[in-house]
């Protein structure tokens, strides 16, 4: 009875305690969901609409591998001196080496991503994407082509590819943004060598820029749509650009493993209302299963479109792979392929005359997209050897 009467005092106090403890636990969780939640939501702003910023921290950070007058990493020989034709850059298509070799770096950033529906904390930035912020064009699970090694040899380009997933590429590249975008340590998070493509799912974009050869001579570009995409709105972009990627999940993926073939889909898709990635199986001959491709594979046989590579960069925020492409487009081809048409279904296109007042707002704007920054240069350097009616 002793002990009793002297814990007796201080039972209740305990006790109250105790009861206290289990609300105040489940309410401290509830808060730092919420607090991740809103650290999430507050990041993907910052990537949507603060790009530039990212762009430039970017190119500090790896500034010994920035390509000079550009906004894009890359190595010397990468960016050609003069415009080549479209098939010079080299590709070769291996089967897949270790496909799960790119985990690690979706397992170090997993501590970025929310909590899901009934509390779960999500493992992949595209998880969290889908749960808090899905854009209107989101591709689920498909395949891509995944760049693993580049080659230079006496000044020719050679990139080799596997079969990867697109939703692994934004786990991997495009969550290299959000790291930045959160402020967090880049040195812990990104790779200290970017050429480093196995250690993460290199998906490609393949940009184009278009130039139309009248008199004056004009160009496309559009403003990225804030429902639309998932970063980067309100960016100048050139157009069409689109993944390095099957049309199709199907075992035949060689059947399209080409430049030209993804971006005659992409002027199909933009221009010729062919519908977002084919729904059948692809032929030997991609160009001739659908009208809208078939009259592209005319106009280029014809002369009226010509397209020139003007090599690789890597984006500074992603260190996405982006093949740099301008497509010439007689004035027959381009009635033929663009029409009256201004929408698109990533943003607003505009057809402007090719002057250097209108390049030059581009240029210097912190709107336009590295990539589309560096091909308005080149378009500009070269125009004498693109257009017929170049301005002086």
């Amino acid at each position: 009875m002793g002990v009793l009467a002297f814990w007796w005092p201080f039972a209740i106090p305990l006790i109250t305690v105790l009861l206290a403890w289990k609300p105040y636990k489940v309410n401290r969780h509830k808060l730092i969901r919420k607090k991740k939640r809103e650290r999430f939501r507050r990041t993907r702003k910052i990537l949507k609409t603060d790009y530039d910023r990212l762009v430039q921290k970017g190119l500090r950070y790896y500034s010994d591998y920035r390509l000079k007058d550009f906004k894009l990493l890359g190595r010397a020989g990468w960016i050609f001196n003069k415009p080549r034709e479209i098939g010079s850059i080299e590709i070769e298509f291996k089967e897949a080496h270790n496909p799960q070799e790119y985990q690690k770096a979706i397992r170090r950033m997993c501590s970025f991503w929310p909590p899901g529906k009934g509390g779960i904390t999500l493992q992949r930035y595209s998880e969290a994407i889908s749960e808090y912020d899905q854009p209107t064009l989101w591709s689920e699970g498909t395949d891509t082509y995944r760049l693993v090694e580049v080659e230079l040899r006496d000044e020719q380009l050679k990139l080799s590819y596997e079969l990867g997933k697109y939703h692994d590429a934004t786990d991997t590249q495009e969550a290299f943004g959000f790291v930045s975008g959160a402020g967090a340590s880049l040195d812990r998070y990104l790779p200290r060598d970017p050429f480093d493509f196995r250690a993460r799912c290199a998906s490609t974009a393949i940009c184009t820029l278009t130039l139309i050869d009248s008199d004056p001579p004009q160009f496309i570009y559009h403003c990225r749509s804030s429902t639309a995409v998932h970063q980067g709105v309100g960016q100048f972009h050139i157009v069409p650009a689109g993944e390095f990627e099957p049309a199709v999940v199907d075992p035949r993926v060689n059947t399209d493993f080409d430049f030209w073939i993804n971006i005659q889909r992409e002027y199909a898709e933009e221009f010729l209302n062919l519908p977002d990635g084919l729904n059948e199986p692809l032929l030997d001959r991609p160009d001739q299963d659908h009208p809208s491709l078939r009259l592209l594979a005319e106009l280029q046989g014809s002369g009226d479109l010509t397209l020139w590579e003007y090599g690789l960069g890597l984006n500074p925020v992603s260190l996405k792979p982006e093949i740099l492409v301008i497509a010439v487009l007689s004035p027959l081809a381009g009635k033929r392929i663009l029409g009256d048409q201004l929408l698109d279904h990533e943003g607003t296109k505009r057809i402007r005359d090719f002057d250097y007042e209108e390049l030059l707002h581009l240029i210097e704007s912190p709107k336009t997209n590295p990539a589309a920054h560096a091909l308005f240069k080149l378009a500009w350097r070269d125009r004498h050897r693109l257009l017929s009616n170049a301005p002086q």
